[in-house]
């Protein structure tokens, strides 16, 4: 625990009234801690209390008890004193680093990064902090930033695989796929048994224009996991390129099936079920009241002006877009959902 600065003037009364409480202080925090090791957190806390009784700006103090409040799931308690600590001693590295796991958490990402920062000032090697500023900056689409701190994460674990398919996901985020195919190589080398790791190798080497490599890592990842609804959807986009709508419409419904209402799978079935031939009154029926329930779960999530006025569709630019427009408002909520 840090103690007060003392002095060496033990004639004045004052100073050894300081040193004595700086004593007491010293002796409360280390008889807190040792509670809240022993997960005897009211006594921990109430021990916290009373060291900051005797001084309110004693840095360990706020620090545990923030980290205390936090175990508790007090978020709101935990941020007030971890703030407090930064604050009066701004190289406290441990505080820095539990503010930095706070934000993450809480998903307050602006905030991660800033406390990320400060933390990686004082511990520069540290592969978490530095990770969960990627997570941080890639939640906030900042992908370049992203794709930095998992390549200085790479470097201090590089037998990690889920680092690895972190990087490739961030360079796919930047359309940068053929640069995003070593690291999921990597990410599969490491864990050939994780679907995550055969599906982002697969759907790098298939957004490369690879469509032969990529077929057995999008296989694979299905195997694993049967629930790899995007792996399908990438299987699918591959029998479309090969001239077989029908296997992709098998995949788009087990897609669908296992994710209702993804928008590749809906958007796939909506277009191509109308040229199989397998397809009946009743399948085109289901098809369109599916998109339609998409569309009505998007519109919940978003707030419509009070009488939404048809506009011009958005610019197109090199993407695809598919809808059934019912009237109105749903051209409306279909422009919105689709841009």
């Amino acid at each position: 625990p840090r103690r007060l600065a003392g002095t060496n003037d033990t004639a004045n009364p004052e100073n050894e009234d300081a040193k004595d409480m700086t004593e007491d202080a010293a002796d409360l925090l280390q008889t807190a801690f040792e509670q809240y090791r022993t997960n005897n957190f009211p006594e921990a806390e109430a021990g916290y209390r009373r060291v900051l009784d005797l001084n309110p700006v004693q840095p360990d103090a706020l620090h545990l008890l923030g980290v205390l409040l936090k175990s508790q799931n007090d978020a709101q308690g935990a941020l007030e004193f971890l703030t407090r600590a930064v604050a009066v001693a701004p190289d406290h590295a441990a505080a820095w680093l539990e503010l930095t796991r706070l934000h993450h958490d809480a998903s307050n990402w602006r905030d991660c990064i800033t406390a990320a920062r400060e933390s990686l000032r004082l511990d520069p090697a540290n592969a978490e902090i530095e990770l969960m500023r990627a997570a941080a900056f890639m939640a906030l689409r900042q992908f370049s930033e992203a794709a930095a701190s998992a390549r200085n994460v790479i470097v201090a674990l590089p037998d990690n695989a889920d680092v690895h398919v972190f990087h490739a996901r961030c360079l796919m985020a930047l359309k940068q796929f053929q640069e995003a195919v070593p690291s999921a190589q990597t990410a599969v080398r490491l864990a050939p048994n994780a679907a995550d790791a055969q599906f982002v190798l697969g759907a790098c080497l298939k957004r490369a224009g690879r469509i032969d490599e990529s077929e057995a890592p999008l296989g694979m990842a299905i195997n694993l996991d049967p629930a790899a609804y995007e792996a399908l959807n990438d299987l699918a986009d591959i029998h479309i390129e090969r001239g077989d709508a029908a296997s992709a419409i098998d995949c788009w419904r087990q897609s669908h099936g296992i994710k209702p209402y993804n928008l590749d799978a809906i958007s796939g079935l909506c277009f191509y079920t109308a040229f199989d031939l397998r397809a009946t009154a009743t399948d085109l029926f289901q098809i369109n009241r599916d998109w339609s329930q998409r569309l009505n779960a998007a519109a919940k999530e978003h707030v419509f002006p009070e009488a939404p006025q048809r506009s011009d569709p958005p610019d197109h630019k090199d993407k695809i877009r598919i809808a059934y427009i019912a009237n109105d408002f749903f051209d409306h909520v279909t422009s919105w959902f689709l841009e």
